[in-house]
């Protein structure tokens, strides 16, 4: 299994980025530690995300809950688990 497991997608256009904490509800196997990382990711990309005034969200959809998603399943085993979701509209990426 990976250290680290980043499933990446495109939402749809005009929509903005997504990056972790996930939504709640969180699965009772994942550990304070996962928890912890996962805000800290969070953290730290939206001081970046702030810092280039671009718009994103955490939090609202995407939960880690159920086993069988691509960040919940390495979550489920030991490993860090994260879902980005990145906008289709190429502007709204940070270019420098």
């Amino acid at each position: 299994m990976p250290h680290v497991f980043a499933d990446f997608h495109k939402m749809p256009f005009g929509n903005t980025f997504f990056f972790p904490p996930a939504a709640k509800p969180w699965h009772e196997a994942i550990t304070p530690w996962q928890r912890e990382f996962h805000q800290r990711i969070g953290d730290e990309t939206s001081n970046l995300f702030d810092k280039h005034f671009r718009l994103y969200f955490t939090k609202e959809f995407y939960d880690v809950l159920y086993p069988g998603y691509g960040d919940s399943w390495p979550l489920f085993n030991g490993s860090m688990g994260l879902t980005v979701e990145q906008s289709r509209n190429v502007s709204a990426g940070i270019t420098s």
